[in-house]
């Protein structure tokens, strides 16, 4: 075990942040930690590495290396990137110049017997200990890990004190990756970086020799990387084993068996309660000794805690004012340059209405200038953008360079919306978690998932039929992503979105456009169809097929005219249809027959399990009524057979609701 953490309490101004969360971390494991933006994840964080103190206990394996990366970790240095770098293991270099100093020692011709074999002694013994390091590989090792998160190699000797503050974290991200301590913590790892260099952490970090433990809002990072989550919410830390997508089913399951369970007790402690109040109600003696009786065995009965919502999750809806005709956009020719450096040469490209098409390629390829040219903020070189008939563009910015940052919130809203009355103004600011006072703030004042969530409040009054969503992510915590994701996909006009959350694009893209090499290839699909084409054309050269201006359109998804596969069927239970004589009216009359029988068999099969449920959860809470009475609680091994036969139950509930969710998806 490296880390313990017992009864840690932490409160800010009379608000309790964490209550009595105990966990423990164990070598090589990988720990996502998630909750909603305030719920303490940098905190405890921040307590683990002793920059705050709190209640508790912490214990820490001796000898144990603690790596910690902040959401912005800034340092100074006078050294350039890639010595800043190569200083990281301070060891290993200390080694490389002692034995660099006793080569020029040894070679010296006047040294005498003793002393030649002290050096060559000396030598050896180091040399042995550089080469347990793996010092010859240190080289590349560093060259390797610059590359991997997208420092090309004309900044290696850039001075570090010149580099921007998200260079500057992703440098101390390459520090703590070299150091290899035995526990890293990561706050948001994958900020600042591209599509490409979050890909090549991900592998790094799915073998890293070491344990993780990630604070990231990166769904897709975390499926590929963490085999265990904690979720910080209320104060309280509930375990998980699994990525995120498995979390996510989990976490539903508990919640539907927390519910449940809470109703069931609640429903039984009600029924309780009316049969005492019956029997007072008789006003007779040995009816009043038997409410009493049954009141004292109702009061010893352990209460269950009601399920906690998360309450504080913003409403967002979109939909367009009019309708735009069926073509959006038409680029044509379309080229850009900021003097000796270009951006992208004769792109061609066409959207229709209901298209969602991600726009990816890698930091400073063009991806931000382009929708700058859609927006008419700057021009291009050459070339023609159309839009559409009746096409209307509502745009998020990622800088929220649209927000006024002298005004307050409430200012805001109200000089887009004049119309607005001061009611309206602050319904709409509650919707996105805005209350009280908090609507006038300085827009300056505020936290970038605040602003991120005002842009959407005024992106959403817009009522744009054509949406520009550069980083729309950016910023929001989990519940947001996912509730901005519920909002896009129910949204009828067409949307063209940057985004490095592959999750986020993977839920919203029918398309993928890939902006490299001065130019753009389209990609039919989300974002895994993207990269399993990716694959398959690695080292082909492709030829241009049937777009105009040169753009190249490569089909991902599944062939819809495919026939159906009937694989799934039991063998007992198939048709053949192999016989070339039978009709197709035949054929489709037995392809209707075998569908009904199969959703027959699926409505059969699942109202056996439910029912199944509903008997478990009886059985269970009379378990829990009958380890309140006085004749279980005073013996002990009746008290353990019962607790242990309701355990069992509870295992088997747990899985038929695995099984039951499995046949609703």
């Amino acid at each position: 075990m490296l880390l313990s953490v017992k009864d840690l309490s932490f409160a800010y101004i009379e608000e309790n942040i964490l209550r009595d969360i105990s966990f423990h971390i164990n070598e090589n494991e990988k720990i996502a930690l998630i909750g909603s933006n305030g719920a303490g994840k940098t905190t405890l964080f921040k307590i683990l590495t002793d920059e705050l103190s709190a209640g508790g206990q912490i214990f820490k394996k001796t000898d144990m290396c603690l790596g910690y990366l902040a959401q912005n970790a800034e340092f100074e240095s006078e050294k350039n990137l890639y010595d800043e770098l190569y200083s990281s293991d301070e060891e290993i270099v200390s080694l490389e110049k002692k034995l660099e100093s006793l080569s020029v020692q040894m070679a010296a011709p006047d040294n005498s017997e003793e002393r030649q074999l002290a050096l060559i002694h000396e030598y050896d013994q180091l040399h042995h200990r550089f080469e347990r390091l793996n010092g010859y590989s240190y080289k590349s090792f560093v060259l390797g890990i610059l590359q991997g998160l997208g420092f090309e190699e004309s900044r290696f000797h850039q001075p570090v004190s010149t580099l921007s503050g998200g260079q500057k974290t992703r440098l101390a991200l390459a520090k703590l990756l070299l150091q290899k301590p035995d526990l890293l913590l990561l706050d948001e790892p994958t900020n600042h970086l591209d599509l490409q260099a979050i890909s090549w952490l991900e592998g790094f970090l799915a073998e890293y020799q070491g344990a993780l433990f990630i604070i990231s809002h990166d769904r897709y990072f975390l499926d590929k990387v963490v085999n265990r989550v904690f979720e910080l919410s209320f104060g309280k830390l509930d375990f998980y084993e699994g990525n995120y997508s498995f979390y996510l089913k989990q976490r539903e399951i508990r919640q539907k068996i927390a519910e449940k369970a809470y109703l069931n007790q609640q429903k039984e402690i009600d029924r309780q309660q009316n049969i005492i109040d019956t029997l007072r109600a008789r006003n007779r003696e040995k009816f009043v000794k038997r409410a009493e009786s049954r009141e004292k065995l109702l009061n010893k009965i352990e209460r269950l805690e009601k399920p906690l919502a998360e309450n504080n999750a913003m409403h967002l809806s979109l939909s367009p004012k009019k309708e735009s005709g069926n073509d959006v956009l038409d680029l044509e020719n379309l080229s850009k340059s900021f003097g000796d450096l270009t951006l992208f040469q004769n792109l061609n490209l066409q959207m229709f209405k209901g298209d969602r098409i991600a726009l990816i390629g890698e930091n400073g390829s063009g991806k931000t200038t382009l929708f700058r040219i859609l927006q008419n903020e700057i021009a291009a070189d050459s070339g023609h953008v159309r839009l559409g008939k009746n096409v209307l563009i509502s745009y998020y910015d990622q800088e929220h360079s649209n927000l006024n940052m002298n005004n307050t919130l409430f200012d805001e809203i109200s000089d887009q919306m004049p119309t607005m009355t001061n009611t309206e103004i602050r319904n709409l600011l509650a919707a996105f978690l805005f209350t009280g006072d908090d609507v006038f703030k300085k827009i300056s004042t505020l936290s970038g998932g605040e602003k991120g969530r005002l842009s959407l409040a005024k992106m959403m009054l817009t009522e744009g039929n054509f949406l520009l969503l550069d980083e729309p992510t950016n910023h929001l915590d989990l519940t947001s992503r996912e509730i901005l994701e519920n909002a896009l996909t129910h949204y009828t006009g067409t949307i063209f979105f940057i985004s490095h959350d592959r999750y986020f694009i993977n839920q919203i893209a029918t398309k993928v456009v890939e902006l490299e090499n001065y130019g753009l290839t389209q990609y039919l699909g989300n974002y895994d169809d993207f990269i399993e084409k990716k694959a398959q054309l690695k080292g082909l050269s492709i030829n241009n097929t049937g777009i105009a201006g040169g753009a190249r359109i490569i089909n991902t998804a599944g062939d819809s005219s495919k026939p159906m596969s009937f694989l799934d069927l039991a063998p007992s239970n198939r048709i053949e249809l192999s016989d070339t004589n039978i009709s197709h009216t035949k054929r489709d009359w037995l392809l209707e027959k075998e569908q009904k029988a199969r959703t027959q068999r699926r409505a059969n099969q699942q109202k056996k399990l439910e029912e199944l449920i509903d008997q478990t959860e009886q059985k269970i809470s009379e378990l829990e009524l009958l380890l309140t009475s006085e004749e279980v609680f005073t013996d002990y091994e009746k008290a353990y057979e019962i607790s242990a036969a309701k355990e069992k139950l509870e295992e088997k509930l747990l899985a038929y609701y695995e099984e039951l969710e499995e046949m609703e998806s």
